[in-house]
């Protein structure tokens, strides 16, 4: 239902991204938008124009800006669509609140909701932020585990945990909206001995801040597919990101010189929840006076946001430039090279496999891999840049990679480290029809086919299946997510009697797989 009275002023069909959505300017001078919906309303369908009607018969991805005359008007609480799984991620509603150039959480203009969920915090982390800080004397992060009593939650321990240096936490926990949901808090606010260290508010972020997610998710951690949501609950650089109430680099984190001595000292962790649902995390430190030898630092820090830099590898065939704010943070980064081989049947293995390392996520605009390899054969038909990993099992082919048959190589654009090599793909893909075998017979006219694919080289993308029905070409619908092709198109498939269902598969790099028949009958 519309969050408020307004005008549609946006529709969006983005099947990669965020599904079935809608765009409103509300009269109070926000906009909404609703997405991942099963499909729009009848009054929203009725009153829109036509090419977008005739894209949603064909199911044909569209962004589209509504003119003054085909705006749209809603009231607050009418109905303008119906929640699904359309676009990326589970079926959820996904709702946006935004006003100059700030998300807003829809959570704080809306009544209070009937949830009956509660808090859930499942464990703290503590991690050394500098080469002389030391948690329970040794320079490594150190996990403990939750119990809960009422609202409070502890640490699963009966003795405080010894700290020397500076130290930073992090939360893993939730707030479940139902048995199964789990959404995020609206506020976190850490004290150290009852004074604040740091408040993290939800209440609105600038919508150019929204990719700096990393700065408060691990976003390893942090995603709905079901891994735990994990909170960092200091600010890792200076100013980043508006959510932080306190601004400077490390603020929120603990120095064991503001500990009081030979006695135990009480972090404490607030959460506020929806309808002003409040639980509070209790984890008790103790200053370590132990003195510890100085750590040997071999680990010099190469890439920086503020600059640019180029990684080469040591045989001069695979480089890396980072630009100037390609990531948040310093880091250090290495090529490295393997000598484990890719042996799938069918694979040929043109290049060596090489590591761009760490495996690490704060990236801002990504970095630009190049990758030379030297091929005896002269026939580079069907060679492809792939990501493997550290054992030789492949795990995607990169069709955005630039290849050039004069020098040999590939370049593309990444956002993510991990191992690649140049592979030639021989292999042949299959495909098959979901449920039914062949002779079936259909009693009603509603029923849907899905074709699946399976390659173990570069994998059937999502216009590699050719298909007609009755000798007409089909429509697929791919889903991502299912790694399957719903047959929805020609409308004929559906009428009675005889019908013959051809599909064949090709490859992204072109091998083309065996054509399977599917006679069916529609009674």
């Amino acid at each position: 239902m519309a969050m408020q009275s307004g005008k549609v002023i946006r529709l969006q069909s983005l099947r990669y991204s965020i599904g079935n959505s809608i765009i409103i300017l509300q009269n109070d001078g926000f906009s909404s938008r609703y997405g991942h919906l099963e499909k729009y309303s009848e009054k929203i369908i009725g009153k829109s124009p036509e090419d977008i009607k005739n894209k949603i018969l064909i199911r044909e991805d569209f962004d589209r800006e509504l003119s003054k005359t085909e705006e749209i008007f809603v009231e607050a609480g009418e109905i303008i669509g119906y929640s699904g799984d359309t676009g990326i991620g589970p079926a959820h509603l996904h709702v946006e609140l935004f006003k100059d150039d700030h998300y807003y959480n829809p959570s704080s203009f809306l009544p209070p909701t009937d949830t009956k969920g509660e808090i859930q915090v499942s464990e703290v982390e503590l991690i050394p932020l500098s080469d002389n800080s030391y948690i329970e004397e040794r320079h490594l992060p150190f996990k403990v585990k939750i119990t809960k009593q009422g609202d409070r939650f502890s640490i699963n321990r009966i003795e405080p945990i010894k700290v020397k240096g500076s130290i930073g936490i992090q939360l893993s926990a939730h707030e479940a909206s139902s048995k199964s949901n789990r959404i995020g808090f609206q506020k976190i606010t850490t004290y150290l001995n009852g004074i604040e260290k740091q408040e993290i508010n939800f209440f609105k972020i600038k919508i150019s801040h929204m990719f700096k997610s990393c700065f408060i998710f691990d976003n390893y951690k942090s995603n709905m597919s079901g891994r735990p949501f994990k909170y960092i609950l200091y600010n890792k650089e200076n100013d980043i990101i508006n959510v932080f109430k306190n601004k400077e680099k490390n603020s929120g984190s603990i120095t064991s010189s503001e500990l009081k001595l030979d006695e135990s000292n009480l972090f404490e962790i607030s959460l506020d929840g929806l309808n002003g649902k409040n639980s509070k995390v209790a984890v008790y430190l103790k200053a370590d006076l132990q003195e510890y030898p100085a750590i040997a630092n071999d680990k010099n820090e190469n890439i920086f946001p503020e600059k640019s830099n180029t990684i080469i590898s040591d045989d001069k065939l695979v480089s890396t430039y980072f630009p100037t704010n390609s990531v948040f943070t310093k880091d250090f980064f290495y090529i490295e090279k393997l000598d484990s081989k890719v042996e799938e049947q069918g694979i040929e293995q043109i290049s060596p496999i090489y590591g761009i390392r760490p495996d690490f996520r704060e990236f801002n605009i990504g970095f630009d891999l190049s990758f030379k390899f030297i091929n005896n054969n002269t026939n580079n038909d069907k060679i492809g840049l792939f990501g493997i990993n550290e054992k030789g099992k492949i795990l995607r082919f990169y069709q955005t990679g630039i290849y050039n048959s004069n020098e040999q190589s590939f370049k593309i654009h990444l956002k993510s480290t991990g191992y690649y090599s140049v592979l030639k793909d021989n292999t042949k893909p299959l495909v098959r029809l979901e449920k039914y075998k062949n002779g079936h017979v259909f009693d009603r006219d509603d029923f849907k086919l899905y074709l699946r694919a399976r390659d173990s080289g570069s994998g059937v993308g999502e216009n590699g299946i050719l298909v007609t029905i009755d000798g007409e070409e089909g429509k697929l619908d791919y889903d991502p997510e299912a790694n399957h092709w719903e047959i929805f198109y020609p409308a004929k498939m559906r009428n009675k009697g005889s019908h013959l269902l051809e599909a064949t598969p090709t490859d992204r790099l072109g091998n083309i797989g065996d054509k399977i028949e599917f006679n069916y009958i529609v009674k």
